[in-house]
C-alpha cells in the first residue's frame, strides 16, 4: 500500500496542502510587522490585500 500511495504527485500535493492550510490558519499579528502597510484611497481590495 505504501508504495501505491508514496508518489512524487503524492508528495508534492501533501507539500502543497500544507502550505495552503498553513496560510489559512496565519493571524494577522503574525503577518504584519511593526510599519503598517499603507494604500492609496484609490486602490482596489485586491491590491490593498497584496500591500
Amino acid at each position: 500500500m505504501k508504495q501505491l500511495t508514496d508518489t512524487h504527485f503524492t508528495a508534492i500535493g501533501t507539500q502543497q496542502f500544507y502550505v495552503d492550510t498553513r496560510l489559512i490558519t496565519m493571524k494577522v499579528k503574525d503577518i504584519l510587522t511593526h510599519s503598517n502597510p499603507i494604500v492609496k484611497d484609490s486602490a482596489t481590495v485586491t491590491e490593498a490585500l497584496v500591500v
